[in-house]
């Protein structure tokens, strides 16, 4: 983008997606906040006395950062406001100085921290900025934060990766403690992560624990009770084959323990049958059979929208399923969400404005209301050229519509509210 101003012009990249986006409340409002970092280069002309060329005038160029906070409202994917935070550039910078600015900020990154007390911490470099969450105007920076605990003066740390959050900002100080600034006091507290409790572990009848086989990094939900003896599965065929290897029922008490086909798992709808075995002094359930169910659809990479909560499958109600899948398995594949009754019939499937790579889902995504409001990325290659826009989407779970936002170009998706289709 070009913007003329007399002899001066400026020109804006792409502004490029910092951290994660967020979910913001405030009262009973509910805002979607990114932090963006934009460049921009200025071309500013200064005289040049007698020299002939261009008329006596230089062209310098300066180079400016800018960290700026968007909200979004998130059923209809569009944006409220936007606050400047912050603009790196040269502080030596003269005004008739002939050589370009100093380039300063290029490496600086940012993120979003968390919201406690009303307020959202958001970190640029080693810099905290406290805003508003009704309407995230300023409340203080690091100059305001040490004005009300001047007693931090020296001790905030210069490495960003020593802020985290966790139900109010947590920051390792440079004398080496960990303290958490908590309520609107900004109270310095030791801090004391939180430890979820331990979960039971399972024994056999003589008392001896189970091995619980080790999590993935990345959950995927493959199965939904149907019962207390019968599971709706997606597998494929070397899935379903390993589900049913289940001596000593680890299977179906660990489900994730069954074999991960990974990205090029063509997945379709399987009738688990779970059984009560005994062995010896023991008796526990073991998944017995894993047939596909005829005439369901084959999902590539298809698994269940997972409940960030509870873990498991998310309901969007009346016995009905939602699934993640992709129309391909290269990097023009594009993240496809459909929905199906209790019948295994599709009410709607939708494509997103998103991409998908590697093994886990890289998207973030939360329920508001009957909507599921999505964010990630959207991978396009022209020229082996690949870009990647940071996109919004807003999905209804009623029919599937789409609501999108392009980050990148700050406008609607090209595809914005394209209507869902029936899934194949």
């Amino acid at each position: 983008m070009l913007l003329l101003a007399g002899c001066n012009s400026a020109y804006f990249g792409t502004p490029e997606l910092q951290g994660r986006p967020g979910m913001v409340q405030a009262g009973e409002d509910t805002a979607l906040w990114v932090l963006q970092k934009q460049e921009e280069i200025r071309r500013v002309g200064v005289g040049g006395g007698s020299t002939r060329r261009g008329g006596g005038t230089y062209w310098r160029e300066d180079t400016y950062y800018h960290f700026d906070v968007q909200a979004f409202d998130p059923v209809a994917a569009r944006p409220r406001w936007s606050r400047r935070l912050v603009t790196y550039s040269d502080p030596d910078l003269k005004p008739t100085q002939r050589k370009p600015s100093r380039v300063i900020g290029s490496a600086v990154s940012g993120r979003l921290l968390g919201q406690a007390d009303g307020r959202v911490w958001v970190l640029v470099a080693d810099n905290p900025y406290v805003l508003e969450a009704a309407d995230g105007t300023l409340a203080f920076d690091r100059a305001g934060l040490l004005a009300q605990r001047p007693e931090l003066e020296g001790l905030l740390p210069s490495d960003p990766q020593l802020w985290r959050f966790d139900q109010g900002p947590v920051l390792t100080l440079a004398d080496g403690r960990t303290v958490r600034l908590r309520g609107p006091g900004l109270e310095p507290e030791d801090y004391v992560p939180r430890v979820a409790p331990a979960a039971a572990v399972p024994t056999w009848a003589n008392g001896r624990a189970r091995v619980v086989p080790t999590p993935p990094m990345h959950p995927l939900v493959r199965h939904v009770p149907r019962g207390p003896d019968r599971w709706l599965a997606l597998f494929n065929e070397v899935e379903a084959a390993d589900a049913v290897q289940d001596t000593f029922g680890d299977h179906a008490l660990f489900p994730y323990s069954i074999q991960d086909a990974g990205p090029l798992a063509r997945r379709r709808f399987h009738d688990v049958r779970l059984e009560q075995t005994t062995r010896f002094d023991d008796t526990y359930l073991r998944v017995a059979s894993a047939e596909p169910i005829e005439g369901s659809p084959v999902l590539l990479k298809g698994r269940y929208v997972r409940d960030p909560v509870t873990g498991e499958a998310l309901s969007p109600g009346e016995g009905d399923l939602l699934v993640w899948h992709l129309d391909r398995i290269d990097s023009a594949g594009r993240l496809q969400l459909s929905r199906f009754d209790a019948q295994l019939r599709p009410r709607w499937q939708t494509p997103l404005p998103l991409s998908e790579s590697g093994t886990a889902n890289p998207v973030s995504f939360w329920r508001i209301g009957e909507h599921l409001v999505v964010s990630g990325d959207w991978e396009t290659r022209k020229d082996d050229i690949v870009t990647r826009a940071p996109h919004v989407a807003s999905v209804s779970l009623a029919d599937g519509s789409v609501q999108a936002w392009n980050l990148g170009t700050a406008a609607p998706a090209g595809d914005s509210a394209a209507p869902a289709k029936p899934a194949q």
